[in-house]
């Protein structure tokens, strides 16, 4: 939940899928930006990510924004260099001057804040 405005400070690009063919004919996916919007972002901890059934995804990052209005699912989100995929479009709690979008990053795979793996050494000390 958003306490204070300041809080909104995450500027994202709402994109949405226009697809168009390219010379062979074939669709080629286009995102274009239809709102540039301020947000709060966060990554959903482990409980939440257990006690929310219908998500599915380890890398699920929450954003709240202002309500607007023309959202949906086939969206998805640009923040920096990082794509988010919208999943849910819902309103905050017991406000209802913004709305929460969870959304699944692009391109990661498992936990947020996984170590990365120390390389197995094949020298044996006898």
């Amino acid at each position: 939940m958003v306490r204070d405005i300041g809080e909104l400070n995450k500027r994202i690009e709402i994109q949405k899928n226009t697809p168009t063919l390219n010379a062979g004919g074939h669709r080629v996916d286009s995102w274009a930006t239809v709102k540039k919007v301020w947000a709060k972002m966060r990554d959903v901890s482990g409980r939440e990510f257990f006690s929310a059934a219908a998500t599915q995804s380890e890398n699920v990052t929450t954003f709240t924004i202002r309500c607007t209005e023309g959202l949906d699912s086939g969206m998805r989100i640009k923040y920096k260099d990082r794509l988010f995929d919208i999943k849910h479009i819902g309103c905050a709690e017991y406000v209802g001057d913004f709305m929460e979008i969870r959304a699944d990053e692009q391109g990661k795979e498992g936990p947020l804040c996984q170590e990365p793996l120390a390389s197995a050494s094949t020298d044996s000390k006898t």
